[in-house]
């Protein structure tokens, strides 16, 4: 998954869990500036996980687009 393929995901994951408008999301967007709050990256993190039927193991917390995107595959 390309990049811009991982941006789509995280736009289309959050407009289906959420009901939220997304704008233009950068790498460099807190997830907070969303309107998600850590349960809500958690959420999101396990819609990616089921998307992909597997886990994701990272150490680093994910605050910002950028994060999320260096864990997804």
């Amino acid at each position: 998954m390309n990049d811009n393929e991982k941006l789509i995901f995280i736009e289309t994951a959050i407009k289906t869990l959420f009901n939220k408008e997304v704008p233009t999301l950068t790498p460099d967007l807190k997830l907070s500036d969303l309107g998600l709050d850590s349960l809500d990256i958690v959420e999101l993190q396990m819609y990616y996980e089921d998307s992909i039927n597997d886990d994701i193991v990272t150490d680093k917390p994910i605050v910002s687009v950028a994060n999320l995107m260096a864990v997804m595959r």
